[in-house]
């Protein structure tokens, strides 16, 4: 009589039932697929998790970039100026690529806040109504503190000691605020607002206005570019220069959000601070002066800064 080997045998044990399957090669075969299939499912939902960030990370970095002396466009369509050549070193140790969009500034938050960029630097000027919007990722401190004075040309003789003293100036400034949020008052004189660097400094050389609100480079910009001298007449306020990250840009399957490209942005940051980045990309560009401005904050931003929704400061 021939005898079957069973395809299953249970068999009572000390702490239970053992189920031990048969010895055909097929059953075998059968079971160790039915075993392994759902470690298959992972392996590809691991490998589909993984395509997905580097996807992400084949992405270039969108960035916005207001056009200025410290960032512009050559007639080749090449990107120049201290600001981007930041960028550019920083985000080579995040191993990412970067890509360039000039816009106004608040073009700029539009665009930040849509997600159609990924970072921009933006601006709070605690006393003019200029404030961080409340829908960005920004780091906890500023990257660089920077005074805001008024320049006027040398030959103007402008004296001006105080805000009352610009009654029937005309002052110009960038435009980084709705009109509804600004808060110069006509007891301080005329305002007029640019959407650039460029065109209010022209303004001012033009004597369209009679002073200008700017940042401590715009002596040596005129100087270099124009070939004027202008004076510093009245310091009025500081700027506190954030770098800004959407909160949406990274909604692209990889699942990283703009707090973690933040964070990203500090590690690599203060790898290239270390390497020298900042001095070496001042000095070719003949702006040390203003290396002071981004370590007067407590020392460079760092891994040791952290990173929030700029609505929370306000809270």
């Amino acid at each position: 009589m021939k005898h079957h080997t069973p395809l299953l045998s249970v068999s009572r044990t000390r702490y239970g039932y053992s189920l031990t399957a048969g010895t055909k090669p097929w059953f075998l075969l059968m079971v160790t697929l039915l075993c392994l299939t759902p470690l298959m499912g992972h392996a590809e939902g691991f490998a589909g998790e993984a395509e997905m960030k580097e996807t992400m990370l084949d992405r270039p970095l969108r960035i916005a970039l207001e056009p200025s002396p410290h960032a512009y466009r050559d007639d080749d369509g090449r990107v120049h100026g201290l600001t981007p050549e930041l960028f550019e070193g920083i985000a080579e140790h995040m191993s990412r690529r970067v890509e360039f969009f000039f816009m106004p500034y608040l073009r700029g938050l539009h665009e930040l806040e849509q997600g159609r960029i990924d970072m921009m630097h933006a601006y709070d000027i605690g006393d003019s109504g200029i404030h961080l919007p409340p829908n960005i990722i920004r780091t906890e401190r500023p990257e660089a503190i920077m005074p805001l004075s008024l320049y006027a040309k040398r030959e103007s003789n402008i004296a001006i000691n105080s805000k009352s003293d610009m009654q029937g100036y005309k002052t110009g400034f960038l435009r980084m605020t709705v009109a509804s949020e600004r808060t110069w008052g006509d007891e301080q004189g005329e305002a007029f607002y640019f959407s650039s660097v460029e065109a209010l400094l022209k303004a001012l050389l033009m004597g369209h206005v009679d002073v200008a609100a700017l940042g401590p480079s715009a002596g040596w910009v005129v100087k270099r570019k124009f070939g004027e001298e202008l004076v510093r007449v009245y310091e009025y306020s500081f700027l506190h220069l954030y770098p800004a990250f959407s909160e949406v840009s990274q909604g692209d399957g990889s699942g990283q959000s703009g707090l973690e490209l933040c964070q990203q942005y500090l590690t690599a940051r203060s790898k290239a601070v270390s390497a020298g980045l900042y001095s070496s990309v001042m000095r070719a560009n003949g702006v040390e002066f203003l290396l002071p401005y981004f370590e007067q904050t407590g020392g460079f931003l760092s891994t040791a800064d952290g990173c929030m929704p700029s609505a929370a400061a306000t809270q």
